[in-house]
């Protein structure tokens, strides 16, 4: 290997390192900005349909923000003729991502990476609540292709559906939501409030 050959490997490796940084990086930004058009047209679809059915809505609180950072919470409530709820919009840029529900307060995005049969799984956790006094109603947005309540101990899932229960909420996607507030349905879930399905982890009690 020659000098010359040495120089031009230790120019043209932080060339390739930055570029290949800037394509993530491009990526991700577009899978960001995806994600918040997909917000923004939830959001706007929302308040037509309160001012439609002279519902009312509080303010949105960190609609955006609360896609990259897990400290804050996107809540609202919304008030129609079947009484009041409080509202918690969560999700993930990455729809590909699934997202584990493990208590009543807890849970986790699972990353893999790697091929389908050798990858490294992480997780993501993060806590979630809506404040308020009201019934609680969740609406998963941007929808994951996949969405469970997880028993670690167990190692067994749930897939969770439109019109859920999770534990105090009732889960939606985005087009769920506005299809049960247009029809006076909010809050009504299809399945069973006291599952004695083993895989249901049932809610932790903290001292």
């Amino acid at each position: 290997v020659t000098s010359v050959n040495i120089i031009t490997i230790l120019f043209a490796a932080p060339i390739l390192i930055i570029g290949i940084v800037a394509i993530i990086a491009s990526l991700l930004g577009i899978k960001l900005l995806i994600s918040m058009k997909r917000r923004h047209t939830f959001f706007e679809s929302l308040k037509t349909l309160t001012r439609q059915n002279s519902f009312t809505l509080t303010e949105i609180k960190n609609p955006y923000s609360s896609l990259f950072s897990r400290k804050k919470l996107c809540t609202f409530t919304i008030t129609t003729k079947q009484g009041s709820f409080d509202c918690l919009v969560i999700g993930n840029i990455r729809r590909g991502v699934p997202i584990c529900f493990t208590s009543d307060k807890e849970g986790y995005y699972r990353y893999r990476i790697g091929t389908p049969k050798h990858n490294l799984t992480m997780q993501r956790h993060f806590e979630y609540s809506a404040p308020g006094e009201n019934r609680k109603l969740m609406i998963i947005n941007p929808t994951p292709k996949y969405a469970f309540i997880c028993d670690p101990e167990f190692e067994k899932e749930k897939r969770l559906y439109n019109s859920d229960k999770l534990w105090n909420f009732v889960v939606y996607e985005a087009e769920a939501f506005l299809g049960a507030t247009d029809r006076g349905s909010l809050g009504k879930y299809s399945s069973v409030a006291e599952s004695k399905d083993v895989s249901v982890p049932t809610p932790r009690i903290r001292s």
